[in-house]
């Protein structure tokens, strides 16, 4: 409601300040030495500066957001071009995480408009609407660039047995789009990673001899690693990995973390195979991929 008040405020002012900047070459004849419209703009420019930081801070994060304190200062910003609209990223960073370190993005640096995050809401400033939000688990790389926000989602996966890595999975967009910010629908960008026919071959060998065992220990360590190798064979094209894939579930205990790791490959096996991501990553998620 602060938040709200301060907006309406700062409109006022706003307001004020260009009125005030109309009338100025009035008051100051010499201005139009250099041209009526040059100095009115100079003015305005001024005072558009000063007023700024009362119209921009009001942008605060409201109460009920899913990881930043109320009227925390937002972690981005994002300004129409026109400057009508404005929204902004509740959340803290986590700038610790190294994003990219497996896909070759060495170019990509963090700042004050791209950085990791998870456990965030998107909200339209002037409104104070929830946009968007993310759970704990969606490990994400936000960009601002070109007056729109890019949310880009990571899912953390097996490459082989004790090796796991990062991959970018689903993008949205968040753009100013007739007077309001229109909120993109998650679009897949999941780059299967490959997986050679020797390498599946063995993969299944090991699972059937692990099967054989009677011994679930070695099948269902290692947060359910087994069953992301599965889903990756089968996104190679293995018909047998598929089948292996469905079979792990009755072969483990999937209470806890592996009942929630299986659940997240099972979710990637579907939407990759269907290419398209569900639309589920709304107000009220929070399950990472």
């Amino acid at each position: 409601m602060m938040t709200m008040k301060w907006l309406s405020w700062s409109r006022m002012i706003l307001r004020f300040a260009l009125d005030m900047a109309n009338d100025l070459t009035d008051y100051f004849p010499s201005l139009r030495r250099f041209g009526s419209r040059i100095g009115l703009s100079i003015c305005r420019a001024i005072l558009l500066t000063l007023c700024a930081g009362l119209c921009y801070a009001a942008c605060l994060c409201p109460d009920h957001c899913i990881g930043a304190e109320k009227e925390m200062k937002p972690a981005l910003e994002v300004s129409s071009s026109s400057g009508e609209g404005k929204l902004m990223v509740c959340g803290h960073p986590t700038r610790e995480y190294e994003i990219f370190k497996n896909l070759l993005r060495t170019d990509v640096k963090e700042s004050a408009t791209q950085f990791n995050i998870s456990e965030f809401d998107v909200i339209d400033c002037n409104s104070g609407k929830f946009l968007v939000t993310y759970g704990a688990r969606d490990q994400c790389w936000v960009e601002s660039k070109n007056h729109e926000l890019t949310i880009t989602r990571m899912t953390r996966l097996p490459r082989w047995h004790g090796d796991w890595a990062d991959f970018t999975y689903a993008e949205r967009k968040i753009r100013w789009s007739s007077q309001k910010w229109t909120t993109g629908d998650e679009r897949l960008v999941f780059n299967i990673p490959k997986m050679s026919q020797t390498h599946v071959s063995s993969l299944l060998k090991d699972f059937e001899e692990a099967t054989k065992a009677g011994s679930s220990q070695s099948l269902c360590a290692n947060e359910g690693e087994f069953a992301g190798l599965l889903m990756i064979a089968a996104l190679n094209g293995s018909r047998t990995a598929r089948d292996d894939f469905q079979r792990f579930k009755g072969l483990c205990n999937l209470n806890g973390m592996i009942g929630e790791t299986y659940n997240k490959f099972a979710r990637t096996l579907d939407e990759v195979s269907k290419g398209s991501v569900s639309k589920s990553n709304r107000r009220k998620t929070g399950m990472g991929i």
